[in-house]
């Protein structure tokens, strides 16, 4: 499922959220099973379920699999400033964030940044590596502040969605 960035316009009802609740505890519930939990019709189950899909409140399903299986063990966060803010320049920057497969997840901000990044990389200097490619790629930075991840003390996997 692609990200929809436009708000959601859809009423979220009691049952929805349940909806939702139950599916961000286990995404591998079968329909039925999921039915039977919020005490709803399986065929009632499944056109809320893709309702919600469609509205882009549910935005996918995935497996997360634990980063320390393989060679990236290391987690950087970076904040960037960009030196240009033309729209030339932003989509340039954001295809080579896209083509950077260390790059796990990006968020353009506001603030003191442009961008919010988070990389998964083999060790630290592998951060030197990747800014030089993106200059070599013309790209101009005002400003880069970067942090090296300890640990992970809360993740979005325990978000719940709040009650009526």
């Amino acid at each position: 499922m692609a990200v929809r960035n436009e708000p959601h316009e859809i009423e979220l009802d009691a049952m929805d959220r349940k909806i939702l609740k139950a599916l961000q505890a286990d995404g591998r519930l079968t329909n039925r099973a999921l039915a039977a939990l919020i005490c709803l019709s399986p065929s009632g189950t499944l056109s809320r379920v893709r309702r919600l899909e469609q509205a882009g409140v549910i935005k996918g399903y995935r497996a997360v699999v634990d980063p320390a299986l393989g060679r990236r063990r290391v987690t950087i966060w970076v904040n960037l400033a960009l030196a240009s803010h033309t729209q030339s320049h932003l989509r340039k920057f954001e295809q080579i964030l896209h083509q950077t497969p260390e790059v796990i997840h990006a968020w353009k901000v506001a603030g003191q940044t442009d961008y919010q990044i988070r990389l998964m990389v083999e060790a630290p200097g592998d951060w030197n590596e990747i800014a030089e490619r993106w200059r070599d790629a013309g790209l101009e930075f005002r400003k880069v502040e970067t942090q090296v991840e300890l640990a992970a003390v809360k993740d979005g996997a325990d978000w719940s969605v709040p009650d009526l």
